[in-house]
């Protein structure tokens, strides 16, 4: 194991004995635009009372970085994710949804971001 970037590196395989945590933040329209933290792993959107945009960090800073994008509320408002200036998510500079417990689980390649 090494440290790169203050992230703990793992080259080869990894097996956990326990859980995984990762962090969970809940944001309204209230939070938008809001622009992806380096600690977010899952950003649940609630959109009742409007619609809002997730701003996705440069794809060159984040290569490996999963994020996953729910919506939580039942609302017909949208959530908006934004790639960062030009980079695509699925080759399209934004992804759009607006159903209630629509999720996306998106991976970066350090030049876009893909749907997993």
């Amino acid at each position: 194991m090494e440290e790169v970037d203050g992230a703990l590196a793992i080259t080869g395989n990894l097996s956990l004995s326990g859980g995984l945590f990762a962090s969970t933040d809940e944001i309204t329209n209230g939070d938008s635009p809001y622009a992806v933290a380096t600690g977010d792993y899952t950003i649940l959107c609630d959109c009742s009372g409007g619609a809002i945009e997730v701003d996705f960090p440069a794809a060159a800073d984040n290569t490996g970085r999963i994020l996953t994008i729910k919506k939580i509320d039942s609302s017909v408002n949208a959530v908006t994710v934004d790639g960062n200036a030009a980079e695509t998510i699925d080759g399209a500079t934004t992804l759009v949804f607006s159903n209630q417990w629509d999720a996306y689980k998106l991976q970066c390649d350090g030049t876009a971001w893909y749907i997993i």
